[in-house]
């Protein structure tokens, strides 16, 4: 989420799956890396309320893509 300024929603399945275990912990962090919700490793739903403008604010307060160097 920070290294792109974006918000990242993230979600993953819990419990045994075949020969895999499933952890869970689906999550929403928002542009500045922090996890505004989170799961555990039950199944359950989860909401958060996203702002884009948080984003564009982070962005311009931040702006690291002016850093990038296109080859």
């Amino acid at each position: 989420a920070i290294e792109n300024q974006a918000w990242v929603i993230a979600c993953n399945s819990v419990g045994a799956n075949e020969a895999a275990t499933l952890g869970g912990h689906s999550m929403v962090i928002d542009p500045m890396g922090n996890i505004v919700t989170e799961a555990d490793d039950r199944p359950g739903v989860i909401f958060a309320d996203v702002d884009i403008n948080q984003a564009l604010a982070w962005r311009n307060d931040f702006p690291v893509l002016k850093d990038r160097v296109l080859d």
